[in-house]
């Protein structure tokens, strides 16, 4: 949770607390409200726009990324073809 503070702020007060040394690779969750639901219910399927702004926002950092989206596969397939829309964006 980023406790609403932009998210590049999030990642990088996160950053200089962990030892990737010791910690290993940091690693975030990402997911979405399903909208008109219960508080705390992923959404159904990834929003492209929102993943986006993620992914661009956060590029500068290291991370290991899990979906946490209820259409799996079909959401990792939808992120895949973000991430390749993005020029600087390298997956390692």
């Amino acid at each position: 949770m980023n406790d609403s503070q932009p998210i590049k702020n999030a990642m990088g007060s996160t950053c200089n607390t962990w030892n990737k040394n010791k910690d290993g690779v940091m690693m975030i969750d990402y997911s979405s409200q399903e909208p008109n639901s219960r508080k705390g219910r992923h959404a159904s399927t990834i929003g492209v726009i929102k993943f986006k702004n993620l992914i661009s926002s956060t590029i500068e950092f290291s991370y290991d990324l899990m979906l946490e989206i209820k259409d799996k596969e079909k959401s990792a397939f939808k992120s895949q073809q973000i991430l390749g829309q993005i020029s600087n964006f390298t997956l390692k």
